[in-house]
This record gives structure tokens, C-alpha cells and sequence, in this order.
């Protein structure tokens, strides 16, 4: 919470105010925190015969409630356009009907392995959704750059919909900077 705190004091992003005080006011008492990805998603899955041999793309790393990289992937899943992928249209039409399904896999999966609570899942979909919030914030204040495919999609409105919708909060991101 402090790095995104002094992340939207820095960019001035004023609209996030809200859902930071939301973060600090249900606070969670820590658990045994373990190693999160920050970005678990199929595309950073390698697969042989069937099989996950390996997970790439550690960049978002931290050690946190397990409930935190679970809420991540959630946000992943359930709200990145998945045409910025770059499939042919009937392709991604087929994926955005495929998406409730492939959450409810992966949620169903998980609780076979780890039991999750899901007051600590509701408070960690909002701070992984605020950390994404932040960045695109970030993305659209910096002026003269072309915005990168995620930042320019509806990826932003989703996440600010999902955390109004879990926490009551309003969040309000500066406007995206024209793309050339």
C-alpha cells in the first residue's frame, strides 16, 4: 500500500484517493504470505504434451496472501480485452464467450489445492485491481507517448467497474492522452 501510495501522490492521480483509503480502512491482518507470480495467466504458461512444464514472466513478483496473486489472475481473466492477444476476430469472439468458463476453471482448480477466504479475496481483488489502475494512470499521464495496448483498452474501466462494484468506491483516472 505504501509503494502505491507514493505511486499516485507522484502522478498526482487524485480519482485513486478513494479506493487507497478503502485499502487502509479494511486492512487485513497479515497471514503466512507466500511467493506470487503478480501476472499468472495462460500466455505465461509453457505446456508440453498436455502438461505446465514451466511459468515465465516473474516481473511482478512479491510475497503476499496467496488470496492477493488468486485476486491478480481474476482481474487477468475476467477483464483484459482479450483481442489485444491479436487473434483473428471469430477467434476472440470465441474467447470472450470461453472467459466466465475459464475463471470458474481456474477458481475451481485453486480451491482443490488451497482453500481461500473469500472476505481476504474481495479485499485483495481491489489492491490487484488498484496496482493495475495505477499503472494505466500512470500511462495516461505521461503525454507525448503513444499509450501501450492495454492501457489504451477498456481494461481500466472494467477493473474501476469491479472495484465499485466490491467496494462502493468511484474511481476516476485522468483522460487517456489522444492516440496519434
Amino acid at each position: 500500500l505504501k509503494a502505491l501510495e507514493a505511486r499516485v501522490t507522484r502522478a498526482a492521480l487524485d480519482g485513486l484517493k478513494p479506493t487507497l483509503r478503502w485499502l487502509h480502512e479494511h486492512r487485513l491482518s497479515p497471514r503466512a504470505p507466500v511467493i506470487c507470480h503478480g501476472d499468472f495467466h495462460p500466455r505465461n504458461l509453457l505446456v508440453a504434451d498436455r502438461r505446465v512444464t514451466g511459468v515465465v514472466d516473474w516481473p511482478n513478483t512479491l510475497v503476499a496472501d496467496a488470496e492477493f496473486d488468486v485476486a491478480a489472475t481474476l482481474d487477468i481473466l475476467r477483464f483484459v480485452p482479450v483481442d489485444l492477444v491479436g487473434m483473428p476476430r471469430v477467434v476472440s469472439l470465441l474467447a470472450q464467450m470461453a472467459q466466465p468458463i475459464l475463471v470458474a476453471r481456474y477458481l475451481s482448480a485453486y480451491r482443490r489445492r488451497r482453500p481461500l477466504d473469500r472476505g481476504r479475496l474481495t479485499y485483495y481483488e481491489v489492491a490487484a485491481a488498484m496496482r493495475a489502475l495505477v499503472q494505466t494512470g500512470e500511462a495516461h499521464q505521461r503525454r507525448g507517448r503513444a499509450l501501450g495496448a492495454q492501457d489504451a483498452s477498456s481494461y481500466a474501466d472494467r477493473l474501476a467497474a469491479r472495484v465499485r462494484r466490491l467496494a462502493g468506491v468511484t474511481v476516476t483516472l485522468p483522460t487517456a492522452p489522444r492516440q496519434p
